[in-house]
């Protein structure tokens, strides 16, 4: 679906323009702030690569921004001549190519590790394309220092593995932490405006996430000054000077220490709500078998099936609510009710209405802006199925032949509501559909591409039962992703029966 979509002048006032434009659009539809930055740093990069080297140089430079299932296409193109930018980023991705000194080399690194997928055309136009998923990648790292130079020293060290905030001061963290995600804070213990080691206290309020951790930098070497720190709440507490190494480290081990702390109390919540979501399938739905199986990640919970009994059909929602831990799990709930709701009070609804009130409810809810879902609507009666997805990767019919269903899916409460598209899926005795959520790759499937090879053949090549498939692609999911997966994982196969 597209969202974006301007024509300038081949100048570098366009670039700024359209930059501009595009952020103003992308901000409109609540994406998060790194999304909104990471894409006008790509198309600040590559116009200005465009404008300045093209030969000729471009007369007329265009943007283009789509929706495609969870995530966003980015299509910069200009009538300039053509020029390798996918050589030009690979050379930038070397470290010993990469001159520091060189601001196209640096920012053609940063465009790639922006994107999750990128790509090169010429058919008269330079067309560059890159892909970015709407889910969260690299940790993001609050760092607050009120001396300048240290700040850059200290945002440079993490700027490889870490989205990085700067702040000044103890009151620009906090602003911070109230605006957007953060995932570990490193704090200098005394600022200008008050002590780094109030911030563990005051963290969780802001942050709203829980059990963020603060690794705390100071010159003050007294052990009395650590002990209080460490009691405060800080994860870790570093003597200056720091080393890159070190600050790296103690990051990446205080955000993994918070995952295990969050991780538990996933568990101790998810036993006490055991039931009020009650996402099992039956084995069996008039003429149809149904199997299932999934996983959750070491810190997850978001993703649900629920069966929801309709006249002389059934109904399947698969939702898969993006992030982790305890607010996946919460968020997952929140949906659940949401979706038992609009059925109880509009069973016999179409397929494409009951995911346009979800759309509408997701939209007009302000408490929901912060629960970003992917959603599967699937309408099961004797003949086949009524599918709609909102952002949701599409289903997969395995018969004679292997059929992707295809339908435009804005993600809920991106855009205004209006009625989404359906498809129709005629189902033949021992034809099996088969829905799943993207953590079986989310870089790929996210992006509408097919699951792995792993799970595409032995679904296709399939001889035995459902339920012997179903254990089948477990395993191999779990030989695949591990126990413990990087995303939750879930997918089930509806298979045709010869009796109703």
């Amino acid at each position: 679906m597209k969202i974006y979509d301007e024509e300038r002048p081949g100048s570098l006032e366009s670039v700024s323009r359209l930059r501009s434009a595009m952020a103003r659009r992308l901000i409109d539809l609540r994406l998060s702030d790194d999304i909104v930055d990471d894409l006008q740093l790509v198309l600040s990069e590559i116009g200005t690569n465009a404008v300045m080297h093209g030969v000729p140089a471009p007369a007329l430079l265009a943007v283009k921004v789509d929706i495609e299932g969870a995530g966003l296409r980015i299509e910069i193109s200009d009538d300039g001549g053509p020029f390798d930018i996918q050589g030009a980023i690979a050379s930038a991705m070397r470290p010993q190519s990469l001159d520091l000194d060189q601001v196209s080399g640096r920012g053609l690194a940063l465009v790639r590790a922006a994107l999750d997928r990128v790509d090169y055309r010429y058919d008269g136009r330079n067309r560059f394309i890159g892909f970015r998923s709407l889910r969260r990648r690299a940790p993001t790292a609050l760092v607050v220092e009120d001396t300048s130079s240290l700040l850059s020293v200290y945002a440079e060290y993490l700027s490889e593995d870490y989205r990085v905030v700067a702040c000044g001061s103890l009151a620009e963290a906090r602003a911070a932490l109230r605006e957007g995600p953060i995932d570990v804070v490193i704090a200098d213990l005394h600022l200008g405006d008050g002590l780094g080691a109030s911030l563990p206290a005051e963290v969780d309020d802001l942050g709203g996430r829980g059990a963020i951790p603060v690794v705390l930098l100071t010159a003050d070497v007294s052990s009395e000054r650590k002990e209080a720190a460490l009691r405060e709440g800080a994860e870790f507490y570093l003597s200056k000077p720091v080393r890159g190494k070190a600050l790296r480290e103690a990051a990446a081990l205080a955000i993994s220490r918070a995952a295990l702390r969050n991780a538990r109390l996933v568990r101790t919540f998810a036993r006490s709500v055991d039931g009020l979501i009650a996402t099992g399938l039956p084995s069996k739905l008039g003429p149809y078998r149904l199997a299932s199986a999934g996983a959750t990640a070491s810190t997850g919970g978001g993703d649900v099936i629920l069966h929801l009994p309709r006249g002389a059909g059934h109904r399947i929602v698969l939702i898969d609510v993006m992030g982790h831990g305890l607010n996946a799990c919460a968020w997952a709930i929140a949906y659940s009710a949401i979706v038992r709701t609009v059925n109880h009070l509009a069973a016999d609804i179409s397929t494409s209405g009951f995911l346009t009130e979800l759309a509408q409810i997701a939209w007009s809810e302000p408490a929901l802006e912060r629960a970003m879902a992917t959603v599967l609507v699937v309408d099961l009666d004797d003949g086949g199925a009524t599918v709609a997805s909102a952002g949701h990767p599409h289903p997969i019919l395995f018969g004679s032949s292997v059929v992707r269903s295809r339908t435009s899916t804005p993600l809920l409460g991106v855009l205004p509501p209006e009625p989404y598209e359906t498809q129709r899926i005629e189902l033949k005795p021992g034809e099996r559909l088969a829905i799943f959520t993207d953590g079986l790759d989310p870089a790929d499937v996210s992006a509408g591409g097919e699951p792995p090879s792993w799970f595409m053949d032995l679904a296709r090549e399939a001889t035995g039962s459902i339920e012997e498939l179903s254990m089948n692609l477990n395993a191999a999911a779990e030989a695949a992703l591990g126990p413990q997966p990087p995303d939750d994982w879930t997918f089930v196969l509806i298979e045709k029966t010869s009796i109703a």
